[in-house]
C-alpha cells in the first residue's frame, strides 16, 4: 500500500471513530434525558401527593372549625335557654310573692 492509501485509511478510521464517539454521546444524552424525565415525573408525583395531603389537612381544619362553631352555638343556645328559663322562674316567683 502506498502512503496515500495508508493516510486515507487512517483518516477514514479517525472519522469512523469520531462518528462512533458522537453516536455514543448522543446515546448517553438520550439516556440522561430519560433519567431526568423519570426523575421529573417522580418529583411531580411527590408534589401531587403533598398537594393532596395539604388539601386534606385544609378540609380537616375547615371541618374542625365548623364543628367548633356549632359547638359554641349550642353552648350559647343552652345558656340563653337557661337564662330565659331562670327569668321565667323569677317572674313567676315575683308574681307569687306579690300575688299577681
Amino acid at each position: 500500500m502506498s502512503n496515500n492509501q495508508k493516510d486515507l485509511d487512517l483518516e477514514f478510521k479517525k472519522a469512523e471513530l469520531k462518528r462512533k464517539q458522537l453516536e455514543n454521546r448522543k446515546f448517553e444524552a438520550e439516556v440522561r434525558s430519560l433519567e431526568l424525565d423519570v426523575e421529573l415525573k417522580a418529583q411531580v408525583q411527590e408534589f401531587e401527593v403533598e398537594k393532596a395531603k395539604a388539601e386534606a389537612l385544609k378540609q380537616q381544619a375547615i371541618a374542625k372549625r365548623e364543628s367548633s362553631r356549632s359547638n359554641w352555638l349550642m353552648v350559647w343556645v343552652v345558656f340563653f335557654t337557661g337564662v330565659v328559663t331562670w327569668l321565667d322562674n323569677v317572674v313567676a316567683l315575683i308574681k307569687k310573692i306579690f300575688g299577681f
